[in-house]
Order: C-alpha cells, then structure tokens, then sequence
C-alpha cells in the first residue's frame, strides 16, 4: 500500500469526503483469497474496487491477487 498523506480535523470543523486510492497483492491458496475479499465486502469503511485479478504463481496451487481502489473517508 502506497504511503498517504492526511489532513488532520480541525475541531468543530466539518470537512468533506476524501478518497484514498490503493493497490495491494496477496499471495495465498483460493480460500485465503476469498477470505480477504469477503473481509473487504464486511469493513466498515466504504471501498470501491477499481480492479482485480487473479494469477496462478507455482504448480502447487499457490495464486496471487492484484486489487486497485479506493476507500473514503471524513476529512
């Protein structure tokens, strides 16, 4: 995951909605994949997958997953 920078809240300020873009690769079986994205599916922050692919790495069944999005957040 890429470094980010983040405005710090003022208080009693209200700010707008901001995204965070991100890129992340996980190496696993396909039921830890699943996993991953289920959790994804379940957090309680707000994500939007731009892109996902999955590519088989060795013989031995091991996969690698690409994801690109975004996720929100209150500044």
């Amino acid at each position: 995951i890429q470094p980010q920078s983040l405005e710090i809240k003022e208080a009693n300020k209200t700010g707008g909605v901001s995204e965070i873009e991100f890129t992340f690769n996980i190496e696993g079986n396909y039921t830890n994949l699943v996993s991953v994205l289920q959790d994804l599916k379940s957090s309680s922050r707000l994500v939007s997958i731009n892109s996902l692919s999955i590519n088989k790495v060795t013989d031995e069944g091991a996969l690698i997953m690409s994801i690109s999005g975004k996720a929100y957040y209150i500044k």
